[in-house]
């Protein structure tokens, strides 16, 4: 993507065990090009996970980091309350139920 004249990028983590090593790796990503980068949250994860995913999807959103995710995902709202206007709900087509 250097080669070209991009400006936004979205780094996916859309299997839960995808999240560690995208927040891992942030740190040493080369994104001085683009002026938007955003988060996909995973489509998909246990509810027992979802306190632990909404604290570190929380982490990257107070770091600046928007962060998209399906809606279907959302399993109980409070706990993505606090990414607040950081969280980017993604449109669906006719696929998904909702």
């Amino acid at each position: 993507m250097q080669e070209h004249e991009i400006e936004a990028v979205e780094l996916s983590a859309l299997r839960i065990d995808e999240l560690a090593p995208l927040i891992e790796a942030l740190p040493s990503l080369d994104l001085h090009q683009f002026t938007y980068v955003s988060i996909h949250a995973p489509s998909r994860f246990p509810p027992h996970l979802e306190p632990w995913l909404t604290a570190q999807l929380g982490e990257l959103a107070a770091n600046g980091y928007p962060v998209v995710v399906h809606p279907d995902a959302i399993l109980q709202p409070d706990f993505w309350r606090p990414l607040g206007n950081k969280l980017l709900i993604e449109n669906m087509d006719k696929r998904k139920p909702i």
